[in-house]
């Protein structure tokens, strides 16, 4: 089963860059859009859902921060906990890459290694030499990728979203990033992990099925706290084996989805 990734993107850049545009013309892949004015709060929110090659699904909470100076010194508080950039700019502006470089740095300062996407507008003229620079650029900035759109061209965007999506889902761990590590396990290894994605697939309260993604980064995870309690959930599979018949109805094992989950540890909060 697919699995569903909630994230949040950054999108920045100054005020003549062609964020508007971009936005102003995503409402077939977004099933949400807020309006609050980014005069006033500095930021409006976009929701889009992409998908990558494995059928997992992003919903991209897009957060289109103001390029006010106004805004600058609550930056940090817009930027936290985002998982990826979009980097707009326009590519006739003259100062040009001094403002890249600011956003660069303060993308930087405030996130944790996240994916960005320069995404720059240009007029419909020859742009090589600007081209050439800029590609430059991207590579001593370790930038992901860098896209360069006319106004009247739509397509693309679609693909930048998606792109972007497909890069977030593999750092979140994705169905795409466990193929290598499922190919590694062999003999009793393998059984066993099957018999582990067999016995969780099914929700002990709801009975509905998990999603398969979630059930493989749990059991892959290097995360301390996340191994010991694996390592406590397989001794205490072991041990139902020798529990009782009569008890054996009365003890559910298993791990809840995320509805489920949500309900019995943050219900009210």
């Amino acid at each position: 089963m697919p699995g569903l990734y909630i994230s949040k993107v950054i999108a920045v850049g100054s005020y003549n860059s062609g964020k508007f545009d971009f936005f102003n013309s995503i409402d077939q892949y977004s099933n949400s859009f807020d309006n609050t004015s980014s005069l006033s709060i500095g930021v409006s929110i976009k929701v889009v859902k992409c998908s990558n090659d494995h059928e997992d699904i992003l919903k991209m909470t897009i957060w289109d921060i103001n390029g006010s100076d106004r805004f600058r010194s609550i930056y940090p508080n817009f930027f936290r906990g985002a998982k990826g950039c979009l980097l707009f700019f326009d590519a006739s502006e003259d100062d040009l890459f001094n403002n890249l470089y600011y956003w660069i740095r303060i993308i930087k300062n405030n996130t944790d290694n996240i994916p960005i996407f320069l995404v720059g507008y240009k007029s419909d003229i020859n742009y090589e030499e600007l081209y050439d620079k800029i590609n430059h650029f991207v590579e001593n900035n370790q930038i992901e990728k860098f896209f360069l759109l006319s106004s009247h061209i739509g397509i693309k965007k679609k693909i930048i979203l998606t792109q972007l999506a497909s890069k977030i889902l593999k750092n979140l761990g994705s169905e795409s990033s466990f193929i290598k590590l499922e190919k590694r396990l062999r003999g009793l290894k393998r059984e066993f992990y099957k018999k582990f994605l067999n016995l969780f697939l099914i929700c002990p309260i709801c009975k509905r099925e998990n999603h398969i993604s979630y059930l493989k980064k749990f059991y892959f995870s290097k995360t301390t706290d996340l191994i010991k309690l694996r390592e406590s959930l397989f001794a205490l599979i072991k041990k139902s084996k020798k529990i009782d018949n009569i008890l054996q109805n009365e003890i559910k094992i298993g791990i809840p989805c995320c509805a489920c989950h949500k309900n019995l540890f943050f219900k009210g909060i």
